[in-house]
């Protein structure tokens, strides 16, 4: 070992001990040295703007997506770009920031603007710009002379209005619709109540009257007097087929109609008819007088309605009355049973009763 010693000058730990430390190299920075968080120049606050972009902006596009005003989309366009230029001219905000808020409202003016523009298009506006042109333009035309001699358009003839189907006709078309089907319960209601409530039975006696014929058809041929009066008289021709071998013929039928509380009735005894022979009248050799100059049932004149019924108390009566509650007989013998027509006033049955002044009973012809 001590004999190796000789072959190094100098030992290597020493050598290091004898090394200076070399100086750290400079780093040099572009620019001005940063001066540190605390010295950084604060950011201004634009608050104004803030309140004009988070609130207003919102308010006003749901105003005009929802009011269908052009000058309130307007508004919201122009508001819309006016705070976007600040913005960006201002540096306000953070630059990301800014960019976020301008991708979203450019996207609402576009919404809005596409409603702007169909609103423009549609059929209304058109319209109301045209009606305001052809104004301005009818203000801003010179009058010139009116030229008469032009023929007017030839005007359509107004239809004339079908007479209307009287109260009387449309009772008696239900009693004869319920007739072609032999529905005596439906007949009875269009009965009058008067002779319902003499007979012990109406259903046969009506079914007696009708004796087994239908009605196939019928012709209103005349309806003397009005809905006003408390009767009237309708002249029907009647076109009946037999049940039982089928057999048509045809009669003309003077049907009574009574008005009784504002409703109208069928008096069952007028039901009977007179054959009609259709050659004969074709021929013009009828004997029939026509429904419109048919003599009444008496030859009296008399302006009172012939038709209308009149009551008397069979059991003694003295007089006739109009009503068969009249006020002037004893409640004992109310309704009263004994009724007849006007027509039929001066007949030996009912010559010897007499006018009841109570109710107003209408006089001798």
């Amino acid at each position: 070992m001590n004999s190796n010693r000789g072959q190094y000058a100098s030992a290597p730990m020493n050598n290091l001990r004898k090394k200076k430390a070399r100086p750290a190299r400079p780093v040099y920075q572009e620019g001005p040295p940063d001066p540190g968080p605390s010295q950084r120049p604060p950011m201004k606050r634009y608050g104004w703007l803030a309140a004009i972009v988070t609130v207003v902006l919102p308010v006003l596009f749901l105003l005009a997506l929802l009011i269908s005003s052009n000058i309130l989309r307007i508004v919201y366009l122009a508001v819309t770009a006016v705070a976007l230029l600040l913005m960006w001219i201002l540096r306000a905000f953070a630059r990301g920031a800014r960019s976020t808020l301008t991708v979203i409202y450019l996207s609402l003016a576009v919404v809005i603007g596409i409603a702007l523009f169909m609103n423009i298009q549609s059929p209304e506006a058109r319209s109301a710009m045209g009606n305001h042109a052809s104004a301005e333009s009818e203000e801003q035309a010179t009058p010139g002379p009116v030229d008469t001699s032009v023929t007017p358009a030839p005007t359509q003839p107004e239809e004339e209005e079908a007479p209307a189907v009287s109260a009387a006709a449309k009772r008696l078309e239900e009693f004869f619709v319920s007739w072609s089907q032999n529905d005596i319960p439906a007949m009875l209601e269009v009965c009058s109540p008067a002779w319902v409530n003499q007979q012990q039975s109406p259903k046969t006696e009506l079914w007696n009257r009708i004796q087994l014929q239908v009605p196939a058809e019928y012709t209103v041929e005349n309806i003397d007097g009005s809905d006003a009066n408390t009767s009237r008289t309708v002249t029907v021709k009647v076109r009946f087929i037999r049940q039982a071998d089928h057999e048509e013929k045809v009669y003309r039928m003077n049907i009574l109609m009574l008005r009784v509380n504002d409703q109208w009735y069928v008096d069952p005894q007028s039901l009977d008819g007179t054959p009609v022979d259709e050659a004969s009248e074709i021929q013009g050799t009828t004997t029939d007088m026509p429904a419109s100059t048919k003599a009444p049932p008496t030859a009296t004149p008399d302006p009172a309605d012939r038709g209308q019924l009149l009551y008397y108390n069979e059991s003694g009566g003295k007089y006739y009355h109009t009503t068969p509650t009249c006020e002037a007989v004893a409640q004992e013998y109310w309704p009263l049973t004994g009724e007849f027509y006007y027509s039929d006033i001066n007949s030996n049955t009912y010559k010897h009763l007499l006018r009841c002044p109570k109710c107003n009973a209408p006089e001798r012809p």
